[in-house]
């Protein structure tokens, strides 16, 4: 948000690795340059393994609100990055299921116009 006054948060959040302040401002950025409203603004940046988000706000509400979607996001990207990454740890095989899931296709019963 160009020229917008008020309030303004600036959040850092540290990774443990580059690799994943990499994948997390990756999914982030994208967000952040199509901010939904025109109450407030989004800068992000990328420097190491921290991701530093900066937002502009006309009004405290606003403000509140766009921190805790950034916060939010940051969060499920972590957790899916983490998720992903455990998958590949236990050695799992991509043209294997995972356990619990099953990768027989079901057909649907026949029904009217259905052949069997």
């Amino acid at each position: 948000m160009e020229g917008a006054r008020g309030n303004l948060a600036k959040i850092i959040l540290r990774f443990g690795s580059r690799r994943m302040a990499n994948a997390v401002f990756g999914a982030m950025e994208p967000e952040a340059k199509a901010a939904p409203t025109g109450r407030s603004g989004v800068g992000i940046s990328k420097a190491g393994n921290a991701v530093e988000i900066s937002i502009r706000s006309r009004d405290f509400s606003s403000l509140r609100a766009a921190v805790n979607t950034y916060l939010r996001l940051a969060s499920a990207c972590q957790e899916a990055i983490e998720a992903l990454e455990g998958l590949g740890e236990e050695g799992a095989n991509p043209s294997r299921p995972l356990s619990g899931c099953s990768a027989t296709r079901r057909r649907p019963p026949p029904g009217p116009g259905r052949r069997s």
